[in-house]
């Protein structure tokens, strides 16, 4: 399968929910989307990690040119980006949390999958 999400930026240490890698991929509908894992909050023992999709809102990707734009408007650089996007007022919408997903890798794959199914729509919900 061809990889269409483009990692933008990993980051080990962020302001999400997580002590997990958070991953930052570009899309080729133009929206920033990050990937993480935690510890699932519908089991008591915390032993069970899940997978969350969430698109970020404040950012968007020319797929094309690999530029990011702050707000639609303003092109920033990679090094901004990453200031930016860890910081403690994140604005982001969760799309999926799945407990299916077993590795990064996987979870790599199921955003690829997706992609290819709705012809780089990247529509996680039915419409």
């Amino acid at each position: 399968m061809e990889t269409k999400a483009k990692l933008i930026y990993k980051s080990y240490m962020s302001y999400f929910h997580t002590f997990l890698p958070v991953y930052f991929y570009g899309m080729p509908n133009g929206k920033v989307y990050c990937m993480y894992a935690r510890y699932s909050e519908s089991n008591a023992d915390f032993s069970e990690i899940e997978f969350v999709f969430a698109e970020h809102e404040d950012f968007i990707f020319n797929y094309q040119t690999e530029e990011i734009l702050y707000h639609g408007a303003k092109e920033i650089s990679a090094q901004s980006f990453k200031k930016m996007v860890d910081q403690p007022d994140q604005r982001v919408n969760i799309i999926e949390t799945t407990n299916e997903i077993e590795s990064y890798a996987d979870a790599q794959f199921f955003l690829n999958e997706k992609i290819q199914k709705t012809g780089n729509k990247l529509a996680f919900e039915q419409a």
